[in-house]
């Protein structure tokens, strides 16, 4: 148990400087969501006019929307499963035949890897989908369908993503079943229960906004984005090393029953699952695979006779991609596959306070900067830097804010040229916030701003 504790004091302690921060990239659309769910409760017909794309409702609206008044309380429930997660890591590894130790090499693998210490500190849906998934694969490895009906379906009803569980339930009945057709067919509707739950979301989905699928969400999905989503599941955040290991414990020889070793199997179709199923860009939407990865690296790394020597050099790797650019992507909305986006969030602050200092009637801000001025304490008017926000109301606002990492502005700032007088700037270069001043010939009324833009 002290090993447990030392793990979870691990999480905390990493998680404690995150705890006050202010919403960093989309977590900005989930706390709006939330506070948007928490005005107006179950009143359907305000969600059609929701400014947004509106996620599943388990977490960006009944879990965030109770909490909407405390950002301390959501940063505290993600942390809180976060822990979870970790409990989960522990059941999986004994579910798939391992002993406590080996459970606790899954723990400190998971524990320790960037993705999962990034988003633990965040108000996203990608850990809480993760830990509720983790749990509902257990419960269907432990032979608990009814466990495994509530746990997937809360999984999909808190992202999209989690549909992907009906591959591994799948091959998982299939192998139990002897790879014979008939059984496994009889028993599939069990595997495709998180599908239909999925069809369920998007048929509400589409009768409350008139479209299952925003454009959004389909310019974010594609087979175009498959070798960005393998990567991030087996490449990204140290995982490269855990790989080998991983397929390690799928050699026949070392698992302990047939039982044992179709779990395992199953387990890696999962893995390998995710990123088919769900091709999208962000490292995070990868998050629900390291649990089982770490788990079957876990078990990989019992078969060793000097597996406590691979354990640390393998948790060395992880601490070392805590920070720093991500080799393969270093965008604004990548930067929270570690904590390379506090930097970020740091810069941001800064340059938010030193322009609600100057008290503006209004501020030009690109996304996700374009939230910041509307949350502070007395908000200031932020009109989004888009190419479809006229520019009368560009220049109805004293300041434009634009960051390195941020949606591009290149179309207003054209709009704009000959006005803007560099104010200040904030932060590294490749992560800073410039502040320009805004000085039009005339200031005409202000129109509305635009809605704000945002990714899954």
């Amino acid at each position: 148990m002290l090993g447990w504790a030392a793990l979870a004091l691990l999480v905390v302690a990493a998680t404690a400087p995150a705890l006050r921060d202010p919403p960093y990239w989309d977590a900005n659309v989930y706390v709006h969501q939330a506070r948007f769910s928490a005005a107006h409760g179950f009143d359907l017909e305000a969600y059609r006019h929701f400014p947004d794309v509106l996620k599943p409702p388990l977490f960006a609206s009944l879990v965030l929307g109770t909490l909407a008044g405390s950002p301390l309380a959501m940063h505290l429930a993600v942390l809180a499963l976060a822990l979870a997660l970790l409990a989960g890591t522990r059941a999986l590894v004994r579910a798939l035949g391992g002993d406590e130790a080996a459970a606790l090499a899954g723990g400190a693998l998971c524990a320790t890897a960037p993705l999962f210490v990034a988003q633990a500190g965040l108000t996203l849906s990608d850990l809480p989908m993760a830990t509720l998934a983790l749990w509902a694969w257990v419960a269907l490895l432990t032979d608990r369908p009814v466990a495994w009906m509530a746990l997937s379906a809360a999984a999909v009803l808190t992202k999209e993503s989690g549909y992907f569980l009906c591959v591994p339930a799948l091959v998982l009945i299939w192998l139990r079943q002897d790879r014979a057709l008939v059984p496994t067919l009889r028993r599939a509707w069990l595997a495709a229960w998180p599908g239909f739950v999925l069809l369920g979301w998007l048929v509400v989905l589409h009768v409350v906004r008139g479209s299952a699928l925003p454009r959004l969400n389909r310019d974010a999905l594609g087979a175009n984005f498959v070798l960005d989503t393998l990567i991030h599941q087996l490449v990204e955040g140290g995982r490269v090393a855990l790989v080998p290991f991983a397929i390690l414990a799928l050699r026949r020889r070392q698992t302990p029953t047939l039982a044992t070793g179709s779990a395992r199997w199953a387990t890696a179709a999962g893995i390998l699952a995710l990123p088919l199923m769900f091709p999208a860009p962000l490292p995070r939407y990868m998050l629900a695979g390291l649990p089982w990865l770490c788990a079957l690296a876990a078990l990989g790394l019992a078969q060793l006779s000097r597996r406590w020597l691979w354990l640390p050099l393998l948790v060395a790797v992880q601490l070392l991609g805590w920070w720093g650019a991500s080799w393969h992507a270093d965008g604004g909305h990548h930067l929270d596959c570690n904590l390379q986006y506090r930097r970020v969030l740091a810069a941001e602050r800064e340059a938010v306070a030193a322009v609600a200092a100057e008290r503006p009637r209004a501020v030009v801000a690109a996304f996700p900067l374009y939230f910041s001025f509307q949350d502070l304490p007395s908000p200031i008017p932020a009109i989004l830097a888009d190419a479809s926000t006229p520019t009368e109301s560009l220049c109805s606002a004293d300041f434009f804010v634009d960051a390195d990492q941020s949606a591009p502005v290149d179309e207003p700032r054209r709009r704009l040229a000959g006005t803007l007088a560099p104010w200040r700037t904030f932060g590294a270069p490749g992560y800073a916030v410039t502040v320009s001043r805004i000085a039009c010939a005339a200031a005409p009324t202000r129109t509305p701003p635009a809605p704000p833009p945002s990714t899954n």
